[in-house]
């Protein structure tokens, strides 16, 4: 079943783009937090060799689905496989699509050679990325995040036994490795500064601001030519789609 809301402003305002075609991959986000909670929404992906100014942003739709919602034509969607089609959608700061017209959008399958799958396997390299806005950085630094995601050293000299690393090859059995990309940033782990102020905000449109200052500070369109995983570290006080803090 399907279910319309209102998505309310974006980072910078609303700045939207009428009579705009939408073409975007499905993907189904799963927000953690500290009290062991969840959150599962859907976003559009936009490819980053796409025309469109939102090309490489995660999009919030106007249109929600189900986590488990079947498409009368193709079936199950399925996150990463899935793709949107719409004819008629302004795009709102490059962070929120909404879309317009009669009936649903569009739903297909992507062709096997062209679905992402995660890698369950083998070694994949990491960036993790610190946030410096206006009025919030990301908490801890660089080598407290070095050291718990990839276990790099202590300031004493002891390696961290137990990180995310450790936890996921210890989990696929060591068949799945996360390393610290070796040419970008200090030990996997890189700053990156934005002219933003983000407390309030949603934090799908601060990370769209930060995967922009990422390409440019890298100078370059896919960010996943460098990397296999990007893992953005949001300062306090960003705010979930629902607007929970």
């Amino acid at each position: 079943m399907n279910k319309v809301s209102d998505h309310s402003k974006s980072l910078r305002g609303l700045k939207g783009e009428d009579n705009h075609e939408l073409d975007c991959t499905l993907v189904l986000a799963d927000t953690q937090f500290e009290d062991n909670t969840e959150e599962h929404h859907w976003e559009c992906e936009v490819d980053s060799s796409s025309n469109s100014s939102a090309r490489g942003h995660f999009l919030a739709l106007n249109v929600e689905y189900d986590e488990d919602y079947k498409d009368p034509l193709i079936g199950p969607i399925q996150s990463g496989d899935t793709t949107l089609h719409a004819d008629d959608a302004i795009i709102v700061s490059g962070s929120e699509a909404i879309l317009r017209g009669i009936g649903m959008p569009n739903l297909a399958h992507k062709a096997a050679e062209h679905r992402r799958r995660l890698s369950t396997t083998g070694i994949r390299s990491v960036l993790v990325v610190r946030v410096d806005a206006n009025d919030a950085t990301t908490s801890a630094p660089e080598e407290d995040l070095a050291r718990e995601v990839f276990g790099i050293i202590k300031p004493n000299g002891v390696p961290d036994a137990f990180n995310l690393a450790s936890a996921v090859a210890e989990c696929s059995y060591n068949k799945l490795k996360l390393e610290p990309t070796s040419d970008r940033g200090n030990n996997g782990v890189y700053t990156v500064s934005i002219n933003d102020d983000v407390v309030g905000q949603r934090f799908g449109s601060v990370r769209n601001v930060v995967l922009d200052q990422l390409r440019s500070d890298f100078q370059t369109s896919d960010l996943n030519s460098l990397f296999d995983h990007v893992m953005v570290c949001m300062p306090p006080g960003t705010v979930t789609n629902t607007g929970v803090y």
